[in-house]
């Protein structure tokens, strides 16, 4: 049995929300917080059922939070190199998710499209 796509390539759409719910989990874990188990509930439904406006939603929502992310990192009272490191390793492997998470929208621009002329408005 052979699949039409390669397994990384199969993956790779599903790999933000893995990240994300996986972020989300540790967070609950470290805060001992279980309502924070509601921000869990879009990325699910995102790689169960895959709607382009979540999906946009989602990654303009997580771009912004890698932005706060990086500014957060910056304005530490006291920064020390392990946590710089760590901090601006995660603020990039974040913004990396996010910009995979908002491509993999799919939507079709007409200003971008090869053919974006109409050949009947000219007639």
């Amino acid at each position: 049995m052979t699949l039409s796509l390669p397994f990384s390539a199969a993956i790779r759409q599903f790999l933000p929300g893995i990240y994300f719910m996986g972020v989300i989990a540790y967070v609950i874990y470290d805060n001992h917080n279980l309502w924070l188990l509601l921000f869990m509930v879009p990325f699910i439904f995102q790689m169960l059922l895959n709607n382009r406006y979540l999906n946009l939603v989602l990654g303009i929502l997580t771009i912004l939070w890698s932005v706060y992310m990086g500014f957060a990192a910056f304005m530490e009272v006291e920064p020390t190199v392990p946590f710089m490191l760590i901090a601006l390793s995660v603020t990039i492997v974040n913004l990396y998710m996010s910009r995979m998470l908002f491509l993999n929208q799919n939507f079709t621009m007409a200003a971008l499209r090869e053919n974006s002329l109409d050949e009947t408005l000219f007639i």
